[in-house]
């Protein structure tokens, strides 16, 4: 019985070094991919950011050209 609790547990313990390598061999292998994606999402939140900056300042822009045109409109009305 001690002899197969043995035998099993090395055998579970191969299969977790085994799965370590693995997973530290995958790790090795896109570590360079890790670096470039985190440089690309550096990069997105930065024009991202621009973006919704200059998003507000139109849509800031846009209503009070509206409300002057509606200012404008009215007052055509009336003469």
């Amino acid at each position: 019985m001690d002899a197969t609790k043995g035998k099993t547990l090395e055998e579970i313990s191969r299969i977790v070094t085994d799965i370590s390598q693995s997973l530290a061999v995958r790790k090795e292998k896109l570590a360079p991919q890790i670096e470039d994606l985190r440089a690309v999402r550096m990069e997105y939140s930065e024009l991202e950011a621009r973006y919704v900056g200059s998003k507000r300042r139109f849509d800031s822009t846009r209503a009070g050209l509206a409300a002057q045109r509606a200012e404008l409109e009215r007052l055509c009305d009336q003469l």
